[in-house]
């Protein structure tokens, strides 16, 4: 954007007009400099721009105005002119004004006409700035734009190749290692293989995380529409990670009222979101600290409240946790394995569901996802799930 203050320069051969116009236009906020003849004032603007050139139609010399102002035009077209003249004819309006002069003042004139002459010019350079820079802005954003669609064709053409590069070959390793272990006797190779069927397991677990984050991405993708049993879904949850939780000598409080209303949707989709809050949880907490799970009905839907009492997420990190492959720290991406996909994956569920999920946190006392289902007494289409995005509370 441009300065506020803008650059004047008054050319006149008389010394009481330079005067005049350099007290008023220095009152508008205004840098004014004088010439007292088109010599001086080129000379003038060889050391610095103008914004606007006040100039004399006649003046000594070999340069008069109207030869400034071409001089001018040429040199600068950026910078804007307005003729004075004390001998106003058409001959002379008229050809100035369309060799681009701005405004064409009457001497002698009052400081309240040049006040609005100069104020005009302002309002419209202004104008013209702000468009130009909105103009910049769009362009810059246009292309930033067509940036972020090549990538986003780079990660879909990527992701769909994990499926044939990468899953189809677990098919026949998990084959080879059942084999193996039928095979191995002693204790060291089935500790060898418990250890590669681990690690394969996790690789599984990551590609099949990296699938459906894609699937779940596809504008066209929906999922199945059935009526869920929230509450049990969260005690299957529980016991699913029974073992992860109590390695880590956790606590696990669930409480979820039913109900008797109907949240309708996928159940898969639903239990993976409730897999990644509860992982992250466990994850996360403090060594023997405490999880809680708490479900309640709402006049509006069903709520469900996931919180731990680990080291909490940083205020400026709260809004970057759902974009996918982001994890909130380089401490937590040590401490914890994963790609960073799932509060991601559970933000689109929810999106799917007509749901909301936000978040709450604080350093060393803890964070809480709240999600919110709505009820629907019928199968809702596609039209009625409509939730906004994500928002840190």
């Amino acid at each position: 954007m441009r300065e506020s203050r803008t650059m004047i320069l008054v050319v006149d051969d008389e010394a009481s007009v330079r005067e005049v116009c350099q007290r008023t236009l220095a009152g508008m906020e205004c840098v004014v400099e004088t010439a007292e003849g088109a010599e001086p004032a080129l000379a003038k603007m060889r050391d610095h721009p103008f914004d606007l050139v006040l100039t004399d139609l006649t003046m000594p010399g070999p340069l008069n105005g109207e030869k400034l102002l071409e001089e001018i035009k040429c040199l600068y077209p950026s910078t804007d002119v307005i003729i004075m003249t004390a001998f106003p004819a058409l001959d002379t309006a008229i050809p100035t004004l369309k060799k681009g002069a701005y405004d064409y003042l009457i001497k002698p004139f009052d400081q309240s006409f040049l006040k609005a002459s100069v104020g005009r010019w302002q309002e419209k350079r202004q104008l013209s700035d702000d468009l130009s820079y909105e103009k910049t802005l769009r362009q810059d954003l246009e292309a930033a734009y067509r940036q972020l669609q090549e990538m986003e064709q780079i990660k879909e053409a990527f992701l769909a190749r994990v499926n044939h590069e990468l899953r189809m070959p677990l098919v026949p390793a998990f084959m080879a290692l059942d084999i193996l272990k039928g095979r191995m006797t002693d204790e060291h190779s089935q500790s060898l293989c418990s250890l590669l069927d681990q690690r394969l397991t996790r690789l599984q677990d990551v590609i099949e995380q990296l699938l459906l984050f894609a699937d779940v991405r596809q504008p066209s993708f929906q999922g199945s529409r059935r009526i869920l049993d929230l509450p049990n879904l969260l005690r299957q949850t529980v016991e699913k990670y029974r073992l992860s939780w109590q390695e880590r000598s956790l606590t696990v409080h669930l409480e979820a009222e039913p109900s008797s209303r109907c949240v309708w949707g996928d159940e898969g989709l639903v239990s993976t979101a409730f897999k990644h809050l509860f992982l992250n949880a466990i994850k996360f907490s403090k060594e023997k600290g405490r999880i809680s799970l708490v479900g309640k009905v709402l006049p509006e839907g069903y709520e469900i409240r996931v919180s731990d009492d680990g080291e909490g997420i940083p205020a400026d990190k709260m809004n970057k946790i759902f974009d996918g492959f982001y994890q909130v720290a380089y401490y937590m991406t040590r401490q914890a394995e994963g790609l960073g996909l799932g509060l991601a994956i559970v933000q689109r569920v929810m999106n799917l569901h007509g749901a909301t999920i936000s978040v709450t946190s604080a350093a060393d006392q803890g964070t809480t996802f709240t999600l919110r289902f709505p009820f629907f007494e019928h199968p809702p289409t596609a039209n009625e799930l409509i939730a906004p995005p994500a928002a840190p509370s």
